[in-house]
């Protein structure tokens, strides 16, 4: 399901939103996602309670090919690879609480549409 608050296309990350996911990052537009906290690094203990940034990746470019090459194609690998990937073309990643087992994870871009 897609919602829309302040401008910005909030979602679930899943199957059924992934395509819509890649176009957003593709338009280089800005968007929300709702994810599942153990698709994501964090425990419910230590998910920030405000709109937080992630560190950014310090992998060079080939190691970030090998990376991405190891990847699979479950939910949370498709996470980690969008997370390298706005990283790397020049996005920012931002974390909030979005209870008990969800974490919000905005994408942004300097020149967003």
């Amino acid at each position: 399901m897609l919602t829309k608050t302040h401008g910005i296309v909030s979602m679930e990350f899943n199957e059924a939103n992934y395509e819509v996911i890649r176009q957003r990052y593709l338009e280089r537009a800005e968007f929300e996602i709702q994810v599942r906290i153990q698709d994501t690094g964090y425990s419910a203990d230590n998910v920030p309670a405000e709109w937080s940034p992630c560190q950014p990746s310090l992998l060079a470019n080939e190691d970030l090919v090998r990376c991405l090459l190891y990847l699979g194609d479950e939910m949370h690998d498709r996470l980690t690879r969008l997370e390298l990937v706005v990283h790397h073309t020049g996005g920012k990643l931002l974390y909030k609480s979005r209870g008990d087992s969800i974490v919000g994870i905005k994408v942004t871009w300097p020149n967003a549409v």
